[in-house]
């Protein structure tokens, strides 16, 4: 059957790949695996060192779709020469936000996708008006396999980056947020919020967290899927659950939520997985 062709834009760059029976074929054996990950300052630093690029795109490689926080690139080259090593192996799209922040200081938001598993179909920026984040979200609807029903699906992925010291507010806001995504990417059967929310310790204490919507146990609308005693950060000093995964919608099979510890699996010492980041991925599979 002729396949259908589909042009990414992405870093003044146009690829080119086959959206055909694959798609279907491969996705169908296994549910979709996501993450979020912050990888801490991320740019053309640690894409430059051989050795940390090579163990960032390691555990990219692990999933399907990932997305990635606390992109602070100048120089333009650490999102593409991370998207080259990937395509070494398989072939991946990418699709990424706008530089965020109120100051000189701004962050981007990018999701890496294994265009045989997801399709993107759009993504969103949500509106800010009220300036309540400092790094407002950043959405993307994909289409993907699922096993659960053996039909075709779509999911919105939201990325949220809190600043510390304003979680609390920033995360009363998310709720609104999730259903103003969910209400623009109609399609989707749901949308899952995910990242650094810096949900936990001395940001949100147990407390505070009872408070909020998207932590309640008995909301009907919101299902926290990350464990609050969860550890998400590679530092020994540090044992706090701050990266968060939320789902919202009926239509979405969001199953076997964790963390990722790549320190344990990749056989690293305190050192080397600080060099890769702070942070832990979570992650989890879409059914």
């Amino acid at each position: 059957m002729a396949g259908i062709y589909v042009t990414v834009l992405a870093l003044c760059s146009t690829v080119v790949f086959r959206d055909s029976m694959a798609f279907i074929a491969q996705s169908s054996q296994s549910p979709l695996k996501v993450a979020s990950f912050n990888i801490q300052h991320f740019g053309r630093g640690k894409m430059a060192d051989p050795v940390v690029s090579k163990q960032i795109a390691q555990i990219v490689e692990r999933y399907d779709v990932i997305s990635i926080m606390e992109t602070r690139d100048n120089t333009n080259t650490a999102l593409p020469d991370l998207w080259a090593l990937l395509n070494q192996t398989d072939s991946w799209g990418l699709v990424y936000s706008n530089p965020l922040g109120r100051s000189t200081y701004k962050e981007q938001y990018v999701f890496y996708y294994r265009t045989e598993k997801a399709r993107l179909m759009g993504s969103y920026q949500i509106s800010d008006q009220q300036d309540v984040y400092e790094r407002e979200p950043f959405a993307a609807e994909f289409q993907y396999w699922s096993v659960a029903t053996g039909s075709k699906r779509r999911v919105a992925l939201m990325s949220l980056h809190s600043k510390p010291l304003d979680t609390p507010a920033e995360l009363r806001q998310l709720p609104g947020d999730i259903k103003d995504t969910a209400r623009h990417f109609s399609s989707a059967g749901g949308v899952i919020a995910m990242g650094d929310f810096n949900a936990d310790c001395r940001y949100v204490s147990a407390t505070k967290q009872g408070t909020l919507d998207i932590f309640d146990p008995n909301s009907p609308d919101f299902t926290s899927l990350i464990a609050a005693d969860s550890d998400t950060t590679t530092k020994q000093e540090s044992d706090c659950a701050y990266d968060r995964v939320i789902s919202y919608g009926s239509d979405v099979r969001p199953q076997e939520a964790k963390v990722y510890n790549y320190q344990t699996a990749m056989k690293l010492d305190d050192t080397q997985a600080l060099a890769v980041s702070d942070h832990f991925p979570v992650e989890f599979k879409l059914f």
